[in-house]
């Protein structure tokens, strides 16, 4: 044994010695990594991104922050406000139970920029993939699994609640400019109702509205392709036990929510037996017949339509639109 050890080569002694050394250095490297990871200052990201929120006129409130796993973070209980764009305007809300977002360490040895982001919003889920490439093109690929509408801000675009549950996929893909976006969305919204015998409807010559009951409108489903930086609506349709829906039109994207902009129509035809369910809803249809926006709205075959414009983050305006035809799924 020592003759073994006395004949060993004044190379392998070094060569022993330097990955005694780097092995050293390494577990040092990945000490301080580690420490420095668990002892970011989270809070101070926190007061950062409220900043950055607050100089886009939000409101942003975060319970907990924190990492997930070496390349990500964690936030839980995070609350999205934007305060009332006018008086008759609600404020738009979003919370969040929890969301988490991970660097692509492929990616990154690919030469792009890429991530994966995971919100939970009560038992719903969203999961979305996104990569920059070095050509500046970004693809966004992202799943939406038993999303619960009543957890989306859908009251500052809508006079009534919605209830519904949220599946689908969305692709886009764009240069630089989200008016270059080419893509396409696919959803199905199962159990969507629409109104809570509470909520009401602004109808112009009536100073507190009408009470909407319940209505039970099915399963929706939505195709959109994305084309120019336009979503253009190929098909847009639900059939329910109370209601007929149907819908037509485009959203021009814009580089913020604000300079987005709307321009859909949307028909819907009640079943008799909804108008007739009891004095309240016998009630509201007569008083629609009197009035100048819903007569105005009225189609040849009795069917209410309507055309909504306007930002989803300011204005949305819905306005009588009966004139107009609409071509949908074949149909006139």
């Amino acid at each position: 044994m020592r003759a073994a050890r006395t004949s060993m080569s004044p190379a392998l002694r070094w060569s022993r010695r330097l990955l005694r050394v780097a092995g050293y250095v390494a577990f040092g490297v990945v000490c301080l990594v580690v420490s420095a990871y668990w002892t970011f200052p989270w809070e101070r990201l926190a007061l950062v991104a409220q900043a950055h929120a607050a100089r886009q006129g939000w409101e942003l409130t975060v319970g907990e922050l924190g990492p997930s796993w070496l390349t990500g973070l964690r936030a839980r209980q995070v609350l999205l406000v934007r305060p009332r764009a006018g008086p008759d305007a609600p404020p738009v809300r979003l919370h969040v139970d929890e969301v988490s977002a991970r660097l692509s360490v492929l990616s990154l040895l690919g030469g792009d920029l890429g991530g994966s982001l995971e919100a939970r919003l009560g038992d719903g889920l969203v999961q979305a993939d996104v990569v920059s490439g070095s050509d500046r093109v970004i693809e966004l690929e992202a799943t939406i699994d038993r999303l619960p509408l009543r957890e989306l801000p859908l009251r500052a675009m809508l006079p009534v609640p919605v209830q519904g549950l949220a599946r689908g996929r969305i692709q886009v893909r764009y240069e630089a400019d989200p008016a270059n976006a080419s893509g396409a969305i696919e959803l199905t919204i199962e159990g969507l109702r629409v109104g809570d015998g509470r909520s009401r409807i602004p109808i112009e010559g009536m100073r507190e509205g009408l009470t909407l009951d319940p209505v039970d409108a099915g399963t929706l489903e939505l195709r959109a392709r994305i084309e120019q930086g336009t979503v253009r609506i190929e098909r847009l349709r639900a059939v329910g036990r109370d209601v007929r829906l149907q819908g037509a039109g485009s959203v021009r994207l814009g580089r913020t929510l604000r300079s987005t902009r709307l321009d859909v129509q949307a028909r819907v035809a009640f079943e008799d037996a909804y108008r007739n369910r009891n004095d309240r809803t016998r009630g509201l249809f007569a008083l629609l017949d009197l009035a100048p926006q819903a007569r105005a709205a009225r189609t040849p075959d009795g069917a209410l339509q309507f055309r909504i414009v306007g930002s989803p983050a300011t204005r949305v305006e819905v306005r009588p639109d009966g004139a107009s035809r609409m071509a949908v799924d074949g149909a006139r």
